[in-house]
Formats: C-alpha cells, sequence, structure tokens
C-alpha cells in the first residue's frame, strides 16, 4: 500500500517542540513516523537561507522546496514535497503554478557548455507542461479585461505556494492558496484559483491524470464550516457558496468540474469533518473548526483510492493531516475481467526495475530540482563557517599562580561618637619572618552601608584560605573560577565558621585617627557608624602544617549598643584584648553566618511573596477555574493578559457568547483582565510582614 498525505504544518521549524515529534531527533523519523510515501507540506515558513541539511538532505527521501521570493523575504507561506526514494522517485519537479520561475526557451545551440547551461538544459526538459497563458485566463467567463496582465500571473508564483512533481502515473500539484485578509487579497486569491484551474484542464487535455493537494484556504460546501449560516448573514448571501472562492470550488468538484473531492466522496454525509481550528479560542477539543485541506482527483484515478480520511488526533499544527491510500494493483480497465493487472509501484517508476531481493538496487537521480542539488548542499558552494574552523593543535598547558591565603577577619563595632578614621590596610608577606612571635596586624574600617559587602568578603575568604601545599594541589581546581558571583549564591547559606580561638599574640590594636573631616557636624548615628575590620596576620601564634586543610576565618560582628538599652556601653577599642579573651562575654558578639542566614531567607521569602501568582478567578457560567491568555493583536493592549472560561468553544459562539445562547456544556462568556484580578490577603499579609521584619532586622 502506498500513501499520499498533506499537512499544513504551520512552520516545518517549529514541529518538532510538538508531541510526539519531539521524541525524534530527525525529519527522517519524522517522516517515517506520519507513514507517507508521499508527503505534502504547506507553511514550511523558511527561507532558502534557513533550509539546512536536516530537511535537504534526508537519506532515504527526496525533497522538493518552493520559497517566499518577494523583497524583502520573509519565512512565511511556503509549500514542499517529500517523496521516500524506495517507493517512488520523481520523474520531473518544478515550482509555480505558471511557468514564470522556469526558463522560457530552451538554450541556444551555439551557447557554451558550461555547467550553467546544461542545468538550464536540464531544466528545460524536465518541464511538466499545461502552464495557463494570459489569453486563456482572460478567455474566462468570470473574467474582464483588465483583471490580470503579465505581471499579476508573475507575482502570483512569487510566494512559494506551489510545488508539483511528475509521478508518471500522475502529476502531483501542492498547493498553499491564499487566504482572504481584504479586498485586495481577495482580488489576488480569485486569479491565483483560476490560474490552478487552467492549469489542471490544461494537464487533462494533455491526458494527464492529476491530484491536487493542499491547504485551498475554502470551505466547498455548508458541512465544511460549523460558522456557515453566520458566515452567510455576515456577508449577506443568499447561500453559504455564492461567495467567489466557494463557488469557484464548488464546481471545479461538482458534477461537471474536473477534479473529485476524494475525501468527501467517502464520507459523504459526514458532518463535522474538520480540518483547521482557532487556536485563540482552543476551539480543537469541541471540534469547532473548518475544512480547508483538500486531495483531489480526476476520476480516472479513482479505481486506484482504497481510502480516504482525515487524521484530528495528530498534533503539532492548527492543521490537522489528510491522506489517501492506492491498492498495490488493480485490474486493467483496457481489459476487463481478462485477468489483467496493472502494478502500482511500476506505474510510478517508469524504466525502474524492483529488486525484491532487497540491496544491490540502483536507484535514480532525483530532478534537478531536488534540493539535495542546490549549491549549498551540492558541494559547489563553500559555507561561511568553514572560514571560521579551527585546525586542532595541541595546546601548551597553561600555569595559574596559586591564590593567596587571605588572613582571618575579625569585624566590631565602633562608637560613633568618635570621628571617622581613615580607612587604611596592610597586609603581611607570606615571607614575613615566621619565627616572630608578635606580627603586626592589619584593621580596615569601614561604614555600615558596606556591611553586606564586608560579611561577603568574610564569607569568600572561609572558601579560599588554604596552606601553601593546599594551595598547590588545588590551583587547577580553582583556575577555572571566575570573579563574579552567580544569583544562586546570594540564596545558599555559606558554611558555619569555626569557634573563635582564644589568642594573646598576633593581634595589634588600630587606633582611629582623626581625618579632620565631618568635624563639628552632627551625624546621623545610625547611618554613619563604623565598623572596624581588624585583620589578624594567620602566621601571628600558629604553625600551619603543609598537610592541614583549609580553614575558615573567624568572623563576628557586634550590633551597636546604647544606653538606654539597659546593657554594657559600646566596647572601648582599646579593651579589645579584653573582649577577645573573655570566653563568659558573648552578649556583644552574633554569629554572621546566623545573620547571613536570617537575612537570606527573609529576603527570599519576601521576593517569592511578591511574585507570586495570582489567584486564578473562577468563571460566572460554571464556576470553574478560568484560563489564562495574552493579547497578541497590535494596539494599545497588546501583551496584555486576560481570563476566559477554560471550557472549549462549541456551537453558538459565533452568536455573541452569551450565556443563554451557548450551550453549558461549552465555554461561557466570563472575561476578566489580569489587572483586576487581585491578589489574596494571606500574600499581601505576607509582603507586609516580611518587609516589617526586614525592618527591624536594620535596626
Amino acid at each position: 500500500m502506498v500513501r499520499l498525505t498533506t499537512w499544513n504544518v504551520n512552520g516545518i521549524k517549529t514541529l518538532p517542540q510538538y508531541y510526539p515529534w519531539n521524541t525524534l531527533k530527525t525529519y527522517e523519523a519524522i517522516l517515517d513516523h506520519l507513514g507517507a510515501d508521499i508527503t505534502c507540506i504547506q507553511e514550511t515558513k523558511i527561507t532558502r537561507t534557513q533550509l539546512d541539511s536536516s530537511l535537504a538532505l534526508i537519506p532515504t527521501y527526496d525533497s522538493f522546496f518552493s520559497f517566499y521570493r518577494r523583497v524583502p523575504l520573509k519565512g512565511i507561506h511556503g509549500t514542499a514535497i517529500f517523496t521516500r526514494r524506495a517507493t517512488t522517485v520523481p520523474v520531473k519537479a518544478e515550482e509555480g503554478i505558471g511557468s514564470s520561475l522556469l526558463p522560457n526557451s530552451p538554450p541556444h545551440p551555439s551557447s557554451s557548455s558550461s555547467s550553467s547551461s546544461a542545468k538550464q538544459q536540464h531544466k528545460w526538459e524536465e518541464r511538466i507542461g499545461g502552464y495557463p497563458t494570459l489569453d486563456e485566463l482572460l478567455d474566462d467567463e468570470h473574467a474582464t479585461s483588465d483583471e490580470l496582465s503579465v505581471a499579476d500571473m508573475r507575482d502570483l508564483d512569487t510566494e512559494g505556494r506551489t510545488t508539483v512533481c511528475d509521478f508518471g502515473l500522475f502529476v502531483l500539484i501542492n498547493l498553499y492558496c491564499p487566504n482572504e485578509t481584504n479586498d485586495e487579497r481577495l482580488v489576488f486569491k480569485n486569479n491565483f484559483n483560476r490560474m490552478v484551474d487552467r492549469r489542471v484542464r490544461n494537464l487533462i487535455k494533455l491526458g494527464r491524470e492529476v491530484i491536487v493537494v493542499g491547504d485551498l484556504n475554502i470551505c466547498a460546501s455548508n458541512l465544511d464550516s460549523i460558522e456557515s449560516e453566520a458566515r452567510r448573514k455576515e456577508q449577506g448571501l443568499e447561500n453559504f457558496t455564492d461567495h467567489p472562492p466557494r463557488k469557484w470550488l464548488s464546481e471545479f468538484v461538482g458534477p461537471g468540474g474536473p477534479m473529485v473531492d476524494v475525501t468527501r466522496r467517502f464520507h459523504p454525509g459526514r458532518e463535522k469533518m474538520y480540518t483547521c481550528w482557532n487556536t485563540k479560542i482552543d476551539a480543537r477539543p469541541a471540534n469547532y473548526g473548518t475544512r480547508l485541506d483538500y486531495i483531489l482527483v480526476t476520476p480516472a484515478l479513482l479505481p486506484w483510492i482504497s481510502n480516504s480520511d482525515i487524521q484530528p488526533t495528530i498534533m503539532g499544527s492548527d492543521h490537522c493531516p489528510v491522506f489517501i491510500d492506492f491498492y498495490d494493483e488493480i485490474d486493467d480497465p483496457a481489459y476487463p475481467n481478462q485477468g489483467r493487472t496493472l502494478k502500482l509501484w511500476d506505474l510510478l517508476n517508469p524504466g525502474r526495475t524492483r529488486t525484491r531481493t532487497g540491496g544491490g538496487e540502483q536507484q535514480p537521480d532525483p530532478p534537478a530540482f531536488a534540493t539535495r542539488y542546490l549549491d549549498e548542499f551540492s558541494g559547489k558552494q563553500k559555507k561561511l563557517s568553514s572560514f571560521f574552523t579551527k585546525g586542532i593543535s595541541a595546546s601548551a598547558p597553561t600555569t595559574t599562580p596559586a591564590p593567596a591565603i587571605t588572613p582571618p577577619i575579625q569585624v566590631k563595632q565602633v562608637s560613633s561618637s568618635a570621628p571617622t578614621p581613615v580607612a587604611s590596610t596592610s597586609f603581611s608577606s607570606n615571607n614575613h619572618n615566621k619565627d616572630s612571635t608578635s606580627n603586626p596586624t592589619n584593621s580596615v574600617t569601614v561604614k555600615p552601608k558596606l556591611k553586606s559587602a564586608v560579611l561577603a568578603v568574610a564569607s569568600s575568604s572561609g572558601s579560599t584560605s588554604t596552606s601553601n601545599s593546599t594551595k598547590s594541589k588545588d590551583k587547577d581546581k580553582d583556575s577555572g573560577k571566575t570573579g563574579q558571583q552567580s544569583i544562586s549564591s546570594f540564596f545558599r547559606p555559606p558554611p558555619p565558621p569555626p569557634p573563635p580561638k582564644k589568642t594573646s599574640s598576633g593581634v595589634k590594636k588600630k587606633k582611629k585617627t582623626d581625618t579632620g573631616k565631618g568635624k563639628g557636624k552632627d551625624q546621623d548615628q545610625d547611618q554613619d557608624q563604623d565598623l572596624e575590620v581588624i585583620v589578624i596576620n594567620p602566621t601571628a601564634s600558629t604553625s600551619i602544617s603543609s598537610n592541614s586543610a583549609r580553614t575558615t576565618p573567624s568572623v563576628t560582628l557586634s550590633p551597636p549598643h546604647s544606653p538606654e538599652d539597659g546593657d554594657d556601653p559600646p566596647l572601648n577599642p582599646a579593651d579589645n584584648d579584653n573582649h577577645n579573651n573573655n570566653d563568659d562575654d558573648e552578649d556583644g558578639d552574633f554569629d554572621v553566618s546566623d545573620y547571613l542566614h536570617q537575612s537570606q531567607q527573609q529576603a527570599a521569602a519576601a521576593w517569592s511573596s511578591l511574585f507570586a501568582p495570582k489567584a486564578v478567578p473562577k468563571c460566572d457560567g460554571h464556576g470553574e477555574p478560568s484560563t489564562v491568555w495574552t493579547v497578541n493583536k497590535s494596539g494599545i493592549n497588546k501583551g496584555r493578559r486576560f481570563y476566559l472560561c477554560s471550557r472549549p468553544v462549541g456551537p453558538g459562539y459565533d452568536q455573541g457568547q452569551a450565556k443563554h445562547k451557548v450551550n453549558p456544556e461549552y465555554r461561557c462568556n466570563f472575561f476578566a483582565w489580569e489587572t483586576s484580578v487581585k491578589r489574596p490577603a494571606s500574600v499581601t499579609a505576607s509582603l507586609s510582614s516580611s518587609s516589617s521584619s526586614s525592618k527591624k532586622q536594620k535596626q
């Protein structure tokens, strides 16, 4: 059995984003899963520059593409045909319903035998024929003398709407007919339909059988649209099929027409046999749609067709596929009841010998129009990426200096009444006298505004401090780190520091010095309190072994005190030694890790509450949670979000969505802008509580 399938995919590059296509890794696997031997695609929505080898060089298929050609080039429209090489290889292939994209005459015998001349000769010999002329179109009973010109005929072929293949048994025309968006495009649509009509009739005159497939963007009868009655009234028509495009199609497939609507022939009275649904209103679940996709055949091909139907369960587009199946063989109609049969494979592959043992078959070359012969895929054109390809070379090992050991940092609260000292730092060299028992201490005085920065430095210091032997082992690991922290680091609790060690040496008090600035000025004590950062030299009183592991510096922060608190007055910087040696006095210090952890948790909770989604409102008609939508249409509301009833649309939707007219089983007329939906009281309270807690922490 041979199957032919037509499908408007609404973007061939976006198809792999949908199930089950997203489980398949290649377009070859997608075509195999679709199960057709001849696959006709509409709305590929790509330009030639966007075509890649995954579509142009499919191993077991030949592909033929027609692209949008107007300037500026756009990734819209477009058609394609894929043929399974084991089943059939087209004899000829081309694009366009007319001949404007094809050579108008064979090359002159005196022309040079260049590759371009040979290519032109090849294309001339592969012309399928039956092209309509301007005189034929003007003689049409529905045409007027000034309705169409040669330029208009050329424009009809510049949007990539037609791909044609000759399979010997029949000529296949794959169409994506224009949509009727305004009066100007209605004229364009009518002219395109007349070109199709004339081309088919000319091919029949030449003795050819024809199959026309694709998205025709027309409803052939009242059965093909759920809104047929509403459309009739809206357009002021006596009959639904009086609209020019519908009238043309109904006559084209009618009793006196050249073609047969084969799917409707197999299902003559079937209702709701729709192939397209409006995704903006989620019309597919309730089958609230139209039938725009067809397979039309000449009557002589009907004996070959065993079945035809739609495939509404296949997702990935706003359209669904339509297929026909062929018998493998039939009785020869020229010799009825004589036992003579015609085999489909032989008629689809004239001059080709079928190998039944498998393997060793010499498959013929596809026509020159195949994408594998495009310059960018045939090896004639060099890709731009090849100029930037790096050669393989052994890279020399790079050495990264070991990170310097960062001394531990101790943070102390300094009385705000003292003048602002000059911030100063001096770090001891690693080569300092290690035998010394008393080394100078490094001190930095900063303001509370830099409090978080100091704490961040303290935290990062603990993760990078190491001994000389350890840093040499870890230099390769640390060399790949960057100096910028990720946002997740602000929500990760730091490792708890070890308890501060007692020390009686190695600490040198840093006396505050008067900078001469701010004397006599009334400074805000809450804003301008100073912090003294005391850096303890790690070589002061301890001997670090070469096998010692990394250590985290001891960091403590004294919160501000005031005499009104009833506690001890602020510590004098001169009492640092006594305070450091006092094991029982822990009220003046608090753990930095706890402070950071609490602050980070509060910040995370506040941000989570701030960005918490609003409660989904319930629709009025059913009391069920509604669905959020986004306005995509250009205008002042573009990008705004709104809520609609989550049920699918159904009969009566076209009458205004009034609840008394719409079946309760389907969507009601509930509508609400997202901005009109308020947050729950619990979220507001959470935000308020988090803000209050944050203020208390700062105080």
